[in-house]
């Protein structure tokens, strides 16, 4: 079935503003500059931190780049994984753990110019738990949201 790239685009957007806005509202307690300047720093490094706005446009490009990847890779493989079957209320939080995981483990340790990730402790799973949650109503309930729409003739 062919997308409809319109909605496509739509879905992307609508997905990575709810994202960066819910990490900046509650896992930057409101520091949009904060937020930012972080998603600079996994590709330009503790520099992104300095004084200036600057970076906090770079972060916010990134943070849409990599949006807009999740976006296409979600719509690739909605009916190779089943998405198209599944409910809401699987395939969303399925969706979110997914990104999490790639982005944590694999994608960000990858690129990231900022120091390695330190080893883990289980004080770390509340922030990892509200982390997969955003990314669960962020990316996997918006995109399963507009699935409809992308793939309506």
């Amino acid at each position: 079935m062919k997308a409809n790239i319109k909605w496509v685009v739509i879905a992307w957007l609508t997905a990575g503003a709810i994202d960066i806005l819910s990490a900046i509202l509650i896992l930057g307690k409101g520091n949009a500059l904060g937020v930012l300047k972080y998603v600079a720093s996994g590709l330009i490094g503790k520099s992104a931190f300095e004084p200036g706005v600057q970076t906090a446009f770079l972060g916010l490009g990134v943070h849409f780049f990599v949006a807009a990847f999740w976006t296409l890779i979600y719509y690739s493989f909605y009916f190779k994984v089943g998405f198209d079957r599944l409910p809401f209320w699987i395939s969303a939080p399925m969706t979110g753990l997914f990104i999490f995981l790639m982005m944590g483990f694999v994608i960000n340790p990858s690129i990231s110019q900022v120091a390695p990730r330190k080893p883990f402790t289980v004080s770390q799973l509340p922030n990892m738990a509200l982390n997969a949650f955003i990314l669960a109503y962020a990316f996997g309930g918006t995109l399963k949201y507009f699935a409809s729409k992308v793939y309506s003739s």
